[in-house]
């Protein structure tokens, strides 16, 4: 069954910023690669990103002479990660596929669900499905990373009627620039962020997007981790690996599988 991202991607209500790699390139800065190598050097590889967008970790890891595959739902961010891979000549395996139901012919020393990703995943039993395919494709000292937002009350409480200023930047095509601003509602009882997009073209018209954004609290996410037959090794609070706190605006977490898988879980599959 296909996952709610999953069923957004084919529709045409979603996100502007999921349909021009390059424009995603512009609107979001470059990853911490140095968090990430570092992870990759302890673990070592192949390595398998979910959710790897254009390819701003999957390529520069790639350059640093390890084995990867990116899986991304999107087939505009795929088609630009493979452009920007060619015209480098790396050889980066990129995959259209879902997070929640991928399957691979092979095993990973690192799987890394980077960026954020973790709030595509609408309900637990998406998390879940990610997780199972993950612990799946884990070879048997390999490592499960996550790098997520810890969900801020005081953004979260925030009126919709406030809009944000998100980012300008300069037209790839070199129209002039383009402003995205947003404004969002946070449902309590589905822990869902809707926020509604607005991207400002340099001709002056307005074009309006939807993104959904789950919240995984601290807790909750150790239980699904656990539930899914992974322990938790380590949790920073930012990519200088600072010790997780009720301060920290990241939760990063390294885990593994379990010694013992539990009895009531099981592989994501059907």
């Amino acid at each position: 069954m296909a996952s709610a991202w999953a069923k957004k991607m084919k529709s045409d209500d979603i996100d502007h910023i999921y349909r021009d790699g390059r424009h995603y390139d512009c609107l979001f800065g470059e990853p911490n690669m140095s968090f990430w190598l570092d992870i990759i050097a302890t673990y070592g590889a192949p390595v398998l990103e979910l959710g790897c967008g254009t390819g701003k970790i999957t390529i520069p890891i790639a350059e640093a002479g390890y084995s990867i595959t990116g899986i991304d739902l999107s087939e505009a961010m795929i088609q630009h990660a493979r452009r920007k891979a060619k015209d480098q000549k790396l050889p980066v395996s990129f995959k259209l596929g879902d997070m929640s139901s991928f399957e691979e012919d092979q095993k990973f020393n690192v799987v890394i669900l980077p960026s954020n990703n973790l709030a595509h995943l609408m309900d637990y039993r998406e998390a879940m499905n990610c997780f199972f395919r993950a612990y799946d494709h884990l070879s048997k000292d390999g490592v499960f990373v996550i790098d997520a937002f810890v969900p801020s009350l005081s953004i979260l409480t925030k009126s919709s009627d406030e809009i944000e200023t998100i980012s300008e930047y300069e037209d790839p095509d070199g129209k002039g620039m383009f402003k995205i601003t947003a404004s969002a509602i946070y449902e309590n009882h589905t822990q869902i962020r809707r926020v509604t997009t607005f991207q400002r073209k340099p001709d002056g018209s307005v074009s309006e997007g939807h993104l959904n954004m789950k919240m995984y609290f601290p807790q909750e996410l150790e239980g699904l981790l656990n539930h899914s037959g992974l322990e938790i090794i380590e949790r920073y609070g930012n990519y200088q690996k600072d010790e997780f706190s009720s301060t920290s605006m990241r939760q990063i977490i390294v885990a593994r599988k379990k010694k013992k898988r539990d009895n009531q879980t099981g592989s994501g599959k059907g």
